[in-house]
């Protein structure tokens, strides 16, 4: 890889423990990928790093509990908000520290600050803060949040979704999704024995991310669609590559972004 800006997202299932009904980070294994990420950076100095990581056990529940998804914006609504946005800033401290003690030069920034929503469309309100990182070897941070402003309704931003404005803005960029598993399937759960897809073209990408939501596994409390929104919002991109594995695998993080031969999908757009 040369002078590549890598987009890693962190799936809310592999760093926290998603399905326990309260918050909850598992802290060895962040401390593991921290090791693997900070080995990385030191056999390939011209990645530049952007991580990014899913709500998980700290938001999920929080924003099905209060039905906050694409609802009107009221005044009752903002302590709920609230609850929300600190509760994934909790989560980025965490990671933040332990990433910091492997000697990971973090900055973590907040998403709600920093994106806006107009209709259906996410934007930066500016990228100088992720830029001035980068330029000094700095390693941006940023989670799903709420996005307040631009809209009178409540904005979900998946770290999906931020993925994918990244690699807008960063031309020669490629995201890795490190998630629960080893890629993306034909079925949807994968049937006995199914191996992932190794590659996805546009027109198979359309054919999978169109198919009804009830057909797909989507767990209770994920409010950002699983796979499938995954999916869909890799589509708005064009000449890029994406690559979705199962990050909980040992050093699958670590070949993954040192472009090693592994299962998982590559999505070429």
């Amino acid at each position: 890889m040369k002078n590549i800006t890598a987009i890693l997202k962190l799936g809310g299932s592999i760093i926290t423990y998603k399905n326990k009904g309260r918050p909850g980070i598992k802290t060895a294994f962040v401390r593991k990928v921290a090791k693997e990420l900070s080995q990385v950076l030191k056999n390939k100095s011209k990645i530049r790093l952007i991580l990014l990581y899913g709500a998980g056990s700290f938001a999920h529940p929080l924003v099905y509990k209060y039905r906050l998804k694409n609802q009107p914006l009221k005044n009752s609504s903002f302590i709920h908000i609230g609850e929300v946005i600190n509760s994934m800033r909790e989560l980025g401290t965490q990671l933040a520290r332990i990433f910091a003690k492997e000697g990971l030069q973090i900055i973590p920034l907040q998403t709600s600050s920093l994106i806006q929503k107009s209709g259906e469309k996410s934007f930066f309100k500016n990228f100088s803060a992720l830029e001035t990182t980068l330029l000094y070897q700095g390693i941006p941070l940023l989670g799903g949040d709420i996005a307040v402003g631009g809209s009178n309704k409540v904005n979900i931003i998946s770290a999906d979704e931020i993925a994918v404005l990244l690699s807008k803005h960063f031309k020669n960029s490629r995201i890795f999704f490190a998630t629960d598993i080893n890629g993306v399937y034909k079925n949807f759960p994968p049937l006995k024995k199914e191996k992932p897809l190794k590659f996805l073209n546009r027109a198979t990408l359309k054919l999978l991310a169109g198919r009804e939501r009830k057909k797909l596994a989507v767990q209770k409390y994920d409010v950002t669609g699983s796979m499938i929104g995954k999916l869909k919002n890799l589509l708005s991109l064009q000449n890029r590559e994406v690559f979705i594995f199962n990050g909980q695998k040992p050093l699958l993080i670590k070949k993954a972004l040192e472009c090693e031969k592994m299962e998982g999908t590559t999505v070429l757009l």
